[in-house]
């Protein structure tokens, strides 16, 4: 298939995207080949042939722990897929690489309205030490695109939040971010007194949501329940660690709102959803309780012993080996440890 025979594709899948008539290549293919086809096709930069390698080598600056098919991913979902009429949630940026690469996508994007913006949060501190951050910022000093005296910026406080600022800030696609500090609960009882606790602008309305910043299981539902009622159906919500076996708590929430998420893309442990309909609190509420101990072991069997059953009706190697180790990590966090090794020895 040739670059241009790519691109084509691409576009057929963007304008039936905009057209509202998604069913026309999922149907055709099934949830078993779509998802994954267009998850691969958005991962090449085939869709921009003239201008793939800049952006390929643009987007892979800045260090990150995203693999570069899923900064492509996202930079050619926000170039042709996203519809830019509302805003954009990104929620654990960091350092910003997949800010980068959703901005980027954002900006060259014919369809984006003026005041759709990319609104990023992060809690902006305390992710290193300081010899550790500058090693992990090596890159940047080698290049240029930070000075020597941050250095001693970076020796005397774990706040990054400058150092976010001076990364992106002399780039085109800057003054379409709005960075944030934004703390996710970890607990119920951490609501009550948490500093920079997470909250939208009033009057936010999201038509997608990269979700890269959810590491625990309650930091999950508040995050979600915080954005249900500024989320359009319609709107894509792309979890970055729907499939790193470190948390599970992603997985489990698609599969028991499984009536509110379809799957439309995935690439390497990215998996993007459409949502169907409004988000219910309640619902969510019910479904999805406020400690994985609550859930309780027989519940996660069920719920993954479904989940592997569909990884392997579509024959998805990798998937179904996520699974298996989600499923062993769901169990190590209750207590059944002796179970948990059984899955993965």
């Amino acid at each position: 298939m040739t670059n241009g025979s790519v691109a084509e594709h691409l576009l057929d899948f963007r304008n039936s995207c905009y057209s509202g008539c998604e069913s026309k290549f999922e149907d055709l293919l099934g949830q078993d080949i779509y998802p994954r086809l267009l998850g691969r096709l958005l991962s090449q930069f085939a869709i921009a042939p003239n201008s793939g390698k800049k952006y390929e080598k643009f987007i892979d600056e800045i260090p990150t722990e995203t693999t570069i098919g899923e900064r492509k991913f996202l930079f050619n979902f926000f170039a042709q897929i996203w519809k830019g009429h509302y805003q954009v949630l990104e929620i654990g940026s960091f350092l910003g690489g997949s800010t980068r690469a959703i901005a980027s996508g954002m900006q060259v994007n014919p369809n984006r309205l003026d005041r759709s913006k990319l609104h990023t949060f992060d809690k902006f501190e305390n992710y290193y030490n300081p010899d550790r951050l500058l090693s992990f910022l090596a890159p940047l000093f080698e290049n240029g695109s930070l000075k020597e005296e941050v250095c001693e910026q970076i020796k005397r406080s774990s706040d990054f939040l400058d150092i976010f600022r001076l990364i992106h800030q002399e780039h085109e696609y800057y003054p379409l971010i709005k960075q944030k500090r934004g703390v996710l609960p970890d607990q119920v009882e951490d609501t009550a007194n948490l500093e920079n606790i997470f909250k939208l602008p009033p009057g936010l309305m999201l038509d997608a949501v990269f979700v890269d910043g959810c590491k625990s299981w309650y930091g999950t539902k508040y995050f979600m329940r915080e954005i249900s009622a500024c989320v359009l159906p319609g709107s894509y919500f792309i979890f970055q660690d729907y499939g790193a076996f470190t948390c599970f708590w992603i997985p489990v929430l698609v599969a028991m709102m499984q009536d509110y998420f379809k799957l439309v893309a995935y690439v390497d442990n990215t998996y993007t959803f459409r949502l169907t309909k409004h988000l219910d609190v309640q619902e969510m509420d019910q479904r999805f309780p406020d400690t994985p101990e609550l859930v309780g072991k027989s519940n996660f069997d069920l719920i993954f012993s479904e989940m592997l059953k569909t990884a392997m009706d579509w024959n998805d190697t990798f998937t179904l080996v996520n699974y298996h180790l989600q499923h062993a990590a769901a169990l190590a966090y209750i207590g059944e440890r002796t179970e948990a090794r059984s899955k993965i020895v």
